[in-house]
């Protein structure tokens, strides 16, 4: 009994040191299995940082270009102004093709996952590669909003939010007629400007630092405003427009703008000339019911918009080709959109009281927030980049937060 005990325990320790030795070895199989699941993402990035200086550099050319140009102009130096405009020529069309290459280097989140082996002794062992990932677009990775502060607007409809720049938020008063100047840094008391119309303003859009667009449905008018520095206003111009007009967003040099009667999305110059229509599809079938606001793109090559009455959020690029349709039972009359740095769309349901968080191609991510966020019916929402604040506009206030990535 002596010798088997001996005998046992002289095994036990072998199985032990045997079993040793092969986790050190899995240990450093993962080890090295992440190590080159880093490297790759890293050297995905690496050639992406690469090409975003090289874009840079191209841009700064370009800029002291324009420059030179100018001067030779002023001069009347004919012919160096030619050789310019042929070398301003080159240098744009390898910016656009640096572009290109950006915008299929440009990822910005991997999923990582396991690979599906059966955790045996013999596959363990055989295996060499434990973890694969794959690229996804940044606006597919879910956020989440933590509440910052309530602004208490005592503005009975808000039909409309704009974040001009991280100091100053636009806001339409339909019951009162009127655009609102909320200045973020300023105290509660003389924080509120206001600028009165003749009838309910619908929707407004950022045409450059200081200037806006904002939609008069009633009124068939968009009303190009321009304020100065300290937001005085310089300038009011009308552009008078076919129909009653509802959203309306701004793609260099063009308006996009969306309409109830008729039910249509038309691309306007700023004098306000059609220059292209959206209202059927492929198959000849009506686009929309009630289109109410729209938004586009950060990279300006797809329009989003929101249609009151088929509850649907309809993703178009600027040839009217449908390109998804997001529609949810959990999303009831949706209005206005606001879109990130990344892609994200955030959409307000109206009468579903919530805001959702869909992809770039429209695909449900999740409900961003809900009644459980002390959400009251919203009526509008509005994205900062700079500060990463979600504003959600309400009867009688605005709720803010801010928004992180999961």
């Amino acid at each position: 009994m002596e010798e088997t005990i001996a005998r046992l325990k002289k095994e036990r320790l072998e199985l032990v040191q045997v079993l040793s030795e092969k986790e050190i070895k899995f240990k450093n199989k993962i080890t090295k299995a992440e190590t080159d699941v880093k490297n790759e993402i890293v050297n995905t990035n690496t050639e992406f940082k690469k090409l975003r200086s090289e874009h840079l550099t191209l841009v700064e050319n370009l800029k002291a270009l324009n420059i030179d140009l100018e001067q030779a102009q002023k001069l009347g130096q004919n012919c160096e102004l030619f050789i310019k405009l042929k070398f301003m020529k080159q240098l744009c069309e390898k910016l656009h093709r640096n572009i290109e290459q950006i915008q299929q280097a440009y990822i910005q989140h991997y999923k990582l996952k396991t690979s599906n082996i059966q955790p045996t002794e013999q596959s363990i062992e055989s295996e060499t590669r434990f973890f694969t990932f794959k690229e996804v677009h940044a606006s597919t990775v879910e956020r989440r909003v933590v509440f910052n502060f309530d602004i208490n607007s005592h503005i009975d409809l808000i039909s409309s939010l704009l974040v001009l720049s991280e100091h100053t938020l636009l806001i339409l008063n339909w019951k009162e007629c009127s655009l609102v100047i909320y200045k973020l840094e300023m105290s509660q008391a003389n924080c509120m400007d206001d600028i009165k119309f003749e009838t309910s303003p619908s929707c407004i859009a950022k045409v450059s630092d200081y200037k806006v667009a904002v939609t008069f449905r009633d009124k068939r008018m968009i009303r190009m405003i321009t304020f100065s520095e300290d937001m005085k206003v310089l300038d009011i111009t009308d552009i008078p427009v076919n129909g009653t007009c509802t959203g309306v967003a701004y793609r260099n040099p063009y308006l996009v703008v969306s309409y109830w009667d008729p039910a249509v999305v038309k691309i306007l110059s700023m004098s306000g000339e059609v220059v292209k229509t959206f209202d059927k599809d492929d198959d000849g079938q009506k686009l929309f019911i009630k289109p109410c606001c729209l938004i586009v793109s950060p990279d300006n090559t797809m329009i989003y918009v929101s249609d009151h009455d088929k509850h649907t959020v309809t993703c178009l690029n600027y040839d009217g080709k449908v390109k998804a349709v997001y529609k949810d039972d959990q999303l009831r009359t949706p209005r206005q959109l606001a879109v990130d740095e990344y892609g994200s769309v955030y959409v307000c349901g109206l009468h579903s009281v919530n805001i959702h968080q869909l992809s770039s191609d429209l695909t449900r991510v999740k409900i961003l927030v809900d009644i459980s966020h002390g959400l009251d019916p919203p009526w509008s929402v509005a994205y900062c980049q700079n500060t990463k604040r979600l504003f959600v506009g309400m009867s009688n206030k605005i709720k803010v937060f801010h928004v992180l990535l999961e």
